[in-house]
């Protein structure tokens, strides 16, 4: 089972990915409303995957980037920006920071399946 770690405060994207993930093979998905609480349950839980809204009270998700590729516990984890910041600016800022890929809402459903599955397929492939 793999578990996916959304990092989003606002509540209906949550249940919006929980719709998601749940179509997922094999997957669970387990939130947090900060940057901070998720970058705790990242270092407990090891998830395989992190979604990382950017726009984040306190820390934003490019400071919270750079804090978990620092930790032993989550510098290999992938972490996917989901975001509203569509510049192509802020589109190349986030690649550069190291977010695995960079998808802008509204969310599209199929490229976050895709976005996902092929995370989780190199993890296959690699094991």
């Amino acid at each position: 089972m793999y578990t996916i770690l959304y990092i989003e405060d606002n509540l209906d994207n949550v249940q919006l990915m929980e719709s998601i993930v749940d179509l997922i093979e094999n997957t669970q998905l387990r939130s947090a409303y900060s940057a901070e609480q998720g970058i705790d349950i990242a270092r407990r839980e090891r998830p395989d995957i992190i979604l990382m809204d950017i726009n984040l009270p306190g820390i934003n998700g490019i400071e919270a980037l750079k804090q978990l590729n620092d930790l032993p516990e989550t510098k290999h984890t992938p972490v996917i920006a989901i975001t509203a910041l569509t510049s192509p600016g802020e589109v190349e800022a986030g690649l550069e920071a190291g977010f695995k890929a960079y998808i802008t809402k509204p969310i599209n459903i199929p490229e976050i399946n895709r976005a996902i599955e092929e995370i989780l397929n190199g993890a296959n492939q690699s094991d």
